[in-house]
């Protein structure tokens, strides 16, 4: 049947040559490959649809010259500063600091004179000190303490008289005390407490008069009181307290006249109340309120007149109300409100003072917590209103008092939390709004007056937090603005990721359920959640993904059991707790303090259980095998790892065991973890880096004096040495190991003399060679980031305090250059450095587009932008990971979708076809067809066609079951009943016709044969009918069958495929079956699993498509989703990895169930009698065959025949149907 096959298609070609119909011959359509235009990014899944207002989240409300001063949220600017005078047009933004939808992290607004100063981040210089006078000209940066991206950090910012002072930090000096006058020549370095690098513990920041009081923590752990008048030599030591005093300030510092007041601890009494005028002598403890080494805790400090007020707790009454006039006799409980030991005070205070009364928050056990007020008397000291009567809680908060009146928020069955204010009795006690209709609270909070009016931040259940005012009438209570606007969705935020083959995993929230383990194929349908491991809206917070063999390590926290380390293999069933290794709901992995490697078969983690501190761990992913490996450092504290680095299959790491620090090593093992060097021995610091090139370690050694070494060791005490030669011994810095591969570490050194060189090493003193200076050593020049692409090394700098640049570098220094693209784009800033298929992606922000997406193969031209989101602003990407032929990042396309998960595809996608029937009559796009149709659609550009018509042939009344098509062009099909076709004849549901092609596509023609009768080999019961054909790379034919399936000795289900092995086709089938694939082995097992369509790949992959909904390991769809399963094993024992090749729904034909499947090129017919410009054929054919005179079978070999008849003349030449593959 073979042979007469064959010989079908070369009887068509005589038939042509009698010239009874216009010779034919059939080629393939080459493969339409892009054209130069880069990929486009694509929202992979909107995750979290819900659509709501956030509001724009005012807070630091400061007023300053009758203008209040805020930061607040917008979708274009992130967190900036805003102004506002109390009306709609008067809210302003004052500067958008960080340029785009990046935040400036704008904090600690601070009044000086008509001068705002705050801490801010522009995105080149760090968090650095920032003042502004309410202009966008005027608001500027005073000063980069720290040069460079880095940041000092400035804090506890503190005015005394016209001088700033406030904490930061710098390389050399670390935390110390500063002041400013708003110059940057006026802002300088008052003192350093700790000389060096190594920061001063200093503590809260108070003005008394015109001395600045702070405290700090010595290196003995004693607490400190010292006092500055801004000079070197006026800022003194004035008392060290006690040893072992912890400062809890709790907001509780009182300054009356010089006196400062506030809370500490000595030998002799828990946490009191204390004074200090600033001497020895006039520093002592006021009163031991709660007799003995219990504490009173002293919090909420107000003072009214020259008598500090308080609440603190006395042992015996609980939490009460109590005044101070700065004596121990004058330091009195004002009254016992709820009397007894219970506390009358809720558990976060509240105090304010509005005309000559303080009011709180109160419980006197009977009217539940309620509004109070006093003058400082006993009888003064009074209930104002039972806000909400009986035992319930008003819990007046957000107290703010102007003048008489004092505003608060108050809970009251009907209203929610809402706004209230007072005179001081019960009938002036009055509610103000509901702003938020209903039970529901407004959120009321950070109230503060301007004006004489109030300004706060609330929600009216439309609009989101934003800023409201009023003056104290429901008319007069009202939004000022709306920043945000309304419309704005939540983040699908996802906090860390991890590519597995084609897969990435992720942790997101969808809006309904908390942040969740997620997985994505880069489809729409490919994106779900794998688990709600914190079932509802609470967070398991998925963190610090590692791969072992077929698992996938991750810690969560899933309510019960706090955080642990958790497995999945990309499934529901298969994501689960490995061990409750720390019980009683604590955690015993944190992702601040999570350290994990993973070596061949086991995870080495950290952990803490019940009985010891953080040590090392191990697990292979079951509850056995999960267990301590040594206890390091014996006891609570535990030890950690730091600088983990795996080389072979051992782990690396810096760690000490409580006596010896240094260089340790573990091959998951007790006994094979040990330390290697004790560098504490040796006079050095410890490892600022370490990185393993081929099977050595190089390691950055920093000394205690500073300076840094370049060492290297093969894991033996012996073997970890200094690398003698070329490289600066005493350099003063080591700056940066850039990246390595299996040769060469590249890393930034700064001699001192030279500037900031870029090195490499191998690892031995021959090979560690300079490459080429970079900088000379200009301040604010440092190393961000660098990876490697094939042998390249790329790297950004940032420069002269408000550049970034990207190098490449191949390890030479004529080959060491700037990368810029064809513009010569100028970045404010370059992060994320992602290697992707042969190009760098990274993110970018410039003045033009904001912070987008960008790749780099090295060149100008190979450098461009995808501007996601057009405009200044940005899409503001982030989190890139690669997995397989995609990136993937976290994006914001537009202002409505918020930043969800988009990808990007490495290549442009050449054409492939895909051939497809359906089990209905259908349209797509605009090409109605039937169910006996054949559609072709082209992935590279997303059209769909006609590809073959069966009603022109005689199907109009059947659907075509399955098909495929052969190499020389001809279909294989089967049809879903039996049928008595015209011109043919009788035809089974269990048998396959082949069709011999003249003409496809529209007004499709050619003739039948038959090519497997299944009548000949038992295919005769019900549910044999052939639901998928498809040919292997051996040539056999495998097929599958609508139901069970017995015959010739077989047996088989709906799910599975099996090879025929012919010994003849056609009138006379004859051979034996073999099951190749069992659907049952990999979870096809519904009758919705049934295989309904397939393909057989040249690698021996198997495309199919199932009759319904599915779910194999780690992959689940539909009906029109084509999945591929790479075998690992075949036939009985069958095993393979899944992944879906394509998603009908994403382009047009979802609801339709497919029932045939080809993949390959489209054959279409053409002319063959002459070359034109349609068909530009040469004048010579090749085909396979022996010499056409002879009537044997093909056996392959190629012939040549040259066409040099004129065009149109009659061909006396044999013409075959030629297949152009």
């Amino acid at each position: 049947m073979n042979t007469l096959s064959k010989w079908t298609s070369v009887w068509i070609g005589l038939v042509m040559l009698a010239g009874m119909i216009p010779p034919m011959v059939v080629h393939a359509t080459p493969s339409v490959a892009a054209d130069a235009t880069p990929p486009v990014p694509y929202l992979v899944q909107d995750i979290n649809p819900t659509v709501t207002d956030q509001g724009s989240m005012p807070e630091e409300l400061v007023s300053l010259n009758g203008t209040l001063f805020f930061v607040a949220h917008d979708d274009v600017r992130g967190h900036e500063l805003w102004k506002t005078d109390g009306t709609e047009a008067g809210t302003q933004l004052v500067s958008d600091i960080a340029v785009g939808q990046d935040s400036a992290r704008v904090e600690e607004l601070t009044r000086l004179g008509d001068t705002l100063f705050f801490r801010a981040d522009d995105g080149l210089y760090g968090e650095e000190l920032w003042k502004s006078d309410g202009t966008a000209e005027g608001t500027l940066l005073v000063k980069d303490l720290w040069p460079g991206a880095n940041g000092a950090y400035p804090g506890s910012f503190t005015v005394v008289g016209e001088t700033l002072f406030f904490l930061a930090n710098q390389e050399t000096t670390g935390y110390e005390l500063w002041k400013s006058d708003g110059t940057a020549q006026g802002t300088v370095l008052v003192t350093e407490l700790v000389p060096g690098p190594d920061s001063a513990n200093l503590l809260d920041l108070v003005a008394v008069g015109n001395t600045l009081f702070f405290f700090t923590h010595d290196g003995a752990g004693s607490l400190e009181l010292w006092t500055s008048d801004g000079s070197a030599v006026g800022t003194k030591l004035v008392t060290r307290i006690y040893h072992g005093s912890v400062l809890r300030s709790y907001g509780a510092y009182g300054v009356i006249g010089n006196t400062l007041f506030f809370v500490a601890a000595d030998s002799d009494s828990g946490y009191e109340l204390w004074k200090s005028d600033g001497t020895p002598a006039g520093t002592v403890r006021v009163k031991d309120i709660h007799p003995g080494a219990a504490d009173s805790e002293p919090s909420a400090f107000h003072v009214l007149g020259n008598v500090l007020y308080f609440f603190a707790d006395d042992g015996s009454s609980g939490v009460e109300l109590w005044r101070s006039d700065g004596s121990e006799a004058g330091t009195v409980r004002v009254k016992d409100i709820y009397p007894g030991p219970a506390s009358a005070i809720p558990r976060i205070p509240e105090m304010a003072i509005a005309g000559n009364s303080l009011y709180f928050s109160a419980d006197d056990g009977s009217s539940g917590r309620e509004l109070w007020k006093s003058d400082g008397s006993t009888a003064g000291t009074e209930r104002v209103r039972d806000i909400n009567p009986g035992t319930s809680h008003a819990s007046p908060g957000s107290l703010y008092g102007i003048g008489n009146t004092l505003y608060f928020a108050a809970i009251t069955d009907e209203t929610g939390r809402e706004l209230w204010k007072s005179d001081g009795t019960a009938a002036g006690t009055r509610f103000i709004k509901d702003i938020r209709p209903g039970a529901r609270h407004s959120k009321i909070a950070q109230p503060v007056a301007l004006n004489d009016q109030l300004l706060f931040v609330a929600t009216d259940g439309v609009s989101g937090e934003e800023l409201w005012r009023s003056d104290g009438t429901p008319e007069g209570t009202r939004l000022v603005r709306d920043i945000a606007g309304a419309g704005d969705s939540f983040v699908s935020y996802y906090a860390s990721t991890f590519a597995w083959d084609n897969i990435l995993y992720f942790s997101a929230t969808d809006g309904s359920k908390g942040e969740e383990l997620w997985r994505s194929d880069g489809t729409t349908d490919g994106t779900w959640l794998v688990k709600d491991i914190w079932r509802g809206p609470n967070d398991s917070s998925p963190r610090e993904f590692y791969r072992v063999n077929q698992l996938l390590f991750f810690m969560a926290n899933d309510g019960r059991n706090g955080g642990e380390l958790w497995r999945t293999d990309g499934t529901t069933a298969g994501t689960h707790l490995i061990k409750n290794i720390r019980r009683n709901t604590l955690s015993s992995v944190s992702d601040n303090l999570f350290a994990a490697a993973a070596l061949d078969n086991v995870l080495l983690f950290w952990a803490q259980d019940n009985s010891h501190g953080r040590e090392l761990w191990r697990s292979d992913g079951t509850a056995a095998g999960t267990y301590l490996v040594k206890d390091i450092v014996p006891g609570e504290y535990g030890s950690f790892g730091y600088s983990l680095t795996v080389v072979g299959n051992v782990l690396y790491f810096e760690g000490s065991d409580g006596n010896r620090y240094g260089l340790w090593r573990s091959d998951g093992t007790k006994d094979g973890t040990y330390l290697v060097i004790d560098t504490f021995a040796n006079g050095e610091a410890g490892f600022v880096s370490v990185a393993a090139v081929g099977e050595r370690l190089l390691l950055q050694v920093r000394y205690q004096s500073g300076q840094n070494e370049l060492w290297v060791s093969d894991g033996t005490a012996a073997g970890t040495t200094r690398i003698k030669g070329n490289y600066p011994q005493a350099a003063d810095r080591l700056l940066y190991f850039l990246a390595t591969d299996n040769s060469n570490l590249f890393f930034i050194a700064n001699d001192g003399g030279s500037g900031n060189v870029l090195w490499r090493s191998d690892g031995t003193a021959a090979g560690t060679v300079r490459v080429k200076v970079l900088d000379p050593g200009s301040d604010g020049w440092y190393v961000n980031e660098a990876v490697l692409l094939d042998n390249t090394l790329f790297f950004t700098t940032y420069e002269n305090g408000s550049e970034t640049w990207l190098w490449q570098s191949d390890g030479t220094e004529a080959g060491t250059v700037r990368v810029v693209d064809a513009n010569r784009t100028r970045y404010r800033w370059i992060y994320d450095l992602t290697v992707g298929q042969h190009a760098v992606y990274f993110v970018a922000e410039d003045e033009s587009h904001g912070r987008e997406l960008w790749q780099t193969d090295g060149t100008a031209v190979g450098t461009f932008l995808y501007d996601i989101f057009p405009g200044t602003g940005g899409s503001d990407p982030d989190f890139l990971t690669v997995a397989a032929d995609r990136l993937f990042f976290r994006a914001r396309g537009d202002l409505i979708t918020g930043s969800e998960l988009w990808a990007l595809p490495f290549t442009p996608i050449a054409d492939q076809v895909i051939l497809l029937s359906t089990t209905t009559n259908g349209q797509v796009g605009a090409l109605a067809y039937r169910d006996e149709d054949i559609l072709a659609y082209h992935t590279g550009t997303g059209q769909w066609e006609l590809f073959f018509d069966g009603s022109d042939v005689g199907l109009g009344n059947l659907d075509v079951d399955a098909f495929t098509l052969l190499p020389n062009g001809h279909l294989l099909l089967s049809i879903d009943k039996d049928s008595n076709l015209m011109n043919f004849g009788p035809v089974d549901d269990a048998d396959i016709l082949e069709f011999i092609p003249t003409r496809l596509g529209r007004l499709t023609a050619g003739q039948f044969t038959r090519y497997f009768d299944g009548s000949d080999v038992e295919l005769t019961q019900t549910g044999e009918d052939i639901d998928v054909i498809a040919v292997d790379t051996q040539g056999q034919l495998q097929i599958s069958v609508l139901g069970a399936f017995k015959a010739l000795g077989s047996r088989a289900a709906d799910e599975d495929l099996l090879r025929f092995s012919s010994t003849s086709l056609g009138e006379d089938t004859a051979g034996t079956f073999q099951v190749t694939f069992d659907g049952s082995e990999v979870a096809l097992t519904t009758p919705e699993e049934d295989i309904r369509a397939g393909w057989i790949a040249p690698n021996d992959d198997i495309y199919f498509v199932t009759f319904g909904d599915f779910q194999v390991a780690g992959l689940k769809g539909d009906a029109n989703d084509i999945i591929v399963c790479h075998p690992a094993t075949l036939g009985n024992d069958t095993a393979c990895t899944f992944r879906l090749f394509w998603d009908g729904d994403s382009v047009g034909i979802g609801g339709k169930k497919l029932d045939g499947l080809y993949l390959g090129e489209i054959p279409s017919l053409v002319n063959g009698a002459e070359s034109d410009a349609v068909s530009p054929w040469d004048d010579t054919v090749y085909f396979a065959g022996d010499d056409v005179d002879e009537a044997d079978e093909l056996d392959g070999e190629e012939v040549v025949a040259d066409l040099d008849a004129e065009p149109g003349a009659q061909s006396e030449r044999i013409y075959l149907p030629l297949v152009n593959r």
